[in-house]
Formats: C-alpha cells, sequence, structure tokens
C-alpha cells in the first residue's frame, strides 16, 4: 500500500511542513552553540502565529543543513500577516499534501484492517 501512497519529494518532512503551512511564521530567530575549539552548530528558529486558543504558537528549529531545503519551499517576502510565502516547489508541495491526505482518507480503513490482521497473524505464531 506504501507503494502507491503519493511520494514527498522534499528534504523537509511533511511534519515540519504541515506545521509550517498551519500558520503563518510571525517570527525568525538565529541561535548559535559553540560546541568544542573547532566546532559549533547554529539554527533558526520560526515562531508561528496564535491560533486562537490557549496555544501560544509553535516554534519550529530549523538546522543550517536543512537552510536551503526550506528555502526552496518559502521565501522572504514578509506582508501585513507572514513573513515567509511559498515559492513554486512550496506550492507543488501543498497540492502533494493534498494528494497524501486524499489517500490516507481513502486507504485508511484499509490499512487499520491490515494492521488488525497483521496483529492476529503474528499473535498466532
Amino acid at each position: 500500500m506504501d507503494a502507491i501512497r503519493p511520494r514527498w519529494e522534499w528534504t523537509i518532512s511533511e511534519a515540519i511542513f504541515r506545521t509550517l503551512t498551519n500558520r503563518p511564521i510571525t517570527r525568525v530567530d538565529h541561535a548559535w552553540r559553540f560546541l568544542t575549539a573547532d566546532t559549533s552548530e547554529n539554527w533558526i528558529n520560526l515562531k508561528m502565529a496564535d491560533n486562537g486558543n490557549s496555544d501560544k504558537g509553535d516554534t519550529v528549529q530549523i538546522a543550517s543543513h536543512q537552510l536551503a531545503a526550506f528555502l526552496e519551499l518559502f521565501k522572504f517576502a514578509p506582508d501585513h500577516v507572514r513573513l515567509f510565502n511559498l515559492t513554486y516547489q512550496g506550492e507543488q508541495a501543498v497540492k502533494r499534501l493534498a494528494e497524501v491526505d486524499k489517500f490516507d482518507r481513502t486507504y485508511d480503513r484499509d490499512r487499520r484492517d491490515y494492521e488488525r490482521l497483521k496483529k492476529k497473524f503474528e499473535g498466532n505464531q
């Protein structure tokens, strides 16, 4: 079943991309940490907007090695609502997420039946 599921082709995971597109990015912070004499790491923290209830907004960390993948999907274009907008590749990723969601809704029952039968079969051995 996983062979026919629409494939996610981008370096950033589906879960992170869903979080980034769920609510607008309202703040960007850069963080840097010195590890040893010749090693350090850096990343950016992306603060998401509040969603109106008690949630104060998520923060997503993008490591420096993932920054190019992030910039492939998002471009810095501030407006009155958000700091980043989708690029063409980002719009294609949103379409692919819609395909994945449709597939998951369609095959959800089949997957649950498969998992149930698999557990039952493995329990009998």
